[in-house]
């Protein structure tokens, strides 16, 4: 397990039903987290909100 470096996810609801505003928020906020706290990114995206809303509006996915 030492050398695993990321875990991904398919949607596609084979195995499991997601709730889409709790997977998207949880995965937002962890890339968020990751980025800041890892990757040397600015603070201010700690204070950005996540609109699970608003997802896909334009592109439709």
């Amino acid at each position: 397990m030492k050398g695993i470096v990321a875990v991904g996810f398919d949607m596609d609801y084979t195995l499991a039903q997601y709730k889409p505003e709790t997977f998207e928020t949880l995965a937002y906020n962890g890339t968020i987290k990751k980025l800041v706290y890892h990757l040397g990114y600015p603070q201010q995206l700690l204070e950005w909100k996540f609109d699970w809303t608003l997802y896909g509006k334009r592109t439709g996915s």
